[in-house]
């Protein structure tokens, strides 16, 4: 059973690592406490497969916040990379940031 839970955990990390290369892939909620058994085994896996494995972190769950707090983590990400993408737009077009049209 173990087996199969470390086989989808790091198909579906090398899913995420390879569509978005992040440096950690957080998990929280009811499946924390199984990533904290096949840790050890799914980042060995992960090492051979990937050139940049990212790093894995199993986090408390905090009742009922859960959900908020990826909800806030995703729109920060995404914001930042607006931030990104508009100050590197700007630069390529040789205009400072600051007058650049928003891209959010």
């Amino acid at each position: 059973m173990l087996e199969a839970f470390t086989t989808a955990i790091v198909t579906a990390v090398s899913v995420v690592a390879v569509t978005l290369d992040p440096e950690s892939v957080y998990f929280v909620g009811r499946l924390g406490p199984l990533v904290d058994e096949v840790l050890l085994e799914v980042r060995g896996r992960l090492d051979r497969s990937l050139p940049a494995a990212p790093e894995i972190r199993p986090v408390q769950h905090l009742i009922g916040l859960s959900t908020a707090q990826g909800a806030v983590y995703a729109c920060l990400t995404m914001a930042q990379e607006r931030l990104r993408d508009a100050v590197l737009g700007a630069r390529r077009h040789n205009q400072p940031a600051e007058h650049s049209a928003p891209a959010f």
